[in-house]
């Protein structure tokens, strides 16, 4: 298992962003313990989120990707749906899932202790660049299904 990490976007740190947020299903959580955009969280007994590890129990469900860094009692969105940018896959295969890392809040090519997937690499068209295709995260977490 191999963490995915972030890119460095225009040497300004880290970011992760929606490609659409027409198209995606976000919801404001208040976070019980400090988030970093880009971490995979879950939602704790008190209803409020915390960086998620597929390798301590409690941790191990994904409620989705966190789209603001906060501290605790701050609130932040959360993509339950949708696709994003922001992590370096050039080493990952298109189509290919990827899960909740041991590493609380990361992201991994293979399932940790516990198989808890995120969702899947997918492609995106250049629309100023004729056939190029990049690399996006689609995420889709259990609470979409509702």
């Amino acid at each position: 298992m191999a963490d995915i990490s972030l890119l460095n976007t225009y040497g300004t740190g880290t970011s992760v962003s929606l490609i659409s947020r027409d198209q995606a299903r976000i919801r404001p959580y208040i976070a019980t313990a400090a988030i970093t955009n880009g971490q995979a969280v879950y939602v704790d007994a008190t209803g409020g989120v915390q960086p998620c590890s597929s390798a301590a129990s409690g941790t191990k469900q994904f409620k989705g990707i966190a789209l603001d860094t906060v501290g605790i009692g701050q609130a932040t969105d959360v993509v339950l749906e949708g696709e994003l940018v922001g992590w370096d896959l050039s080493g990952v295969a298109f189509d290919a899932q990827v899960f909740a890392s041991d590493n609380a809040g990361n992201i991994a090519t293979a399932a940790g202790t516990n198989n808890v997937p995120v969702g899947r690499v997918t492609a995106i068209s250049d629309s100023s660049v004729s056939g190029t295709r990049s690399k996006c995260l689609y995420i889709r977490s259990a609470v979409a299904l509702y």
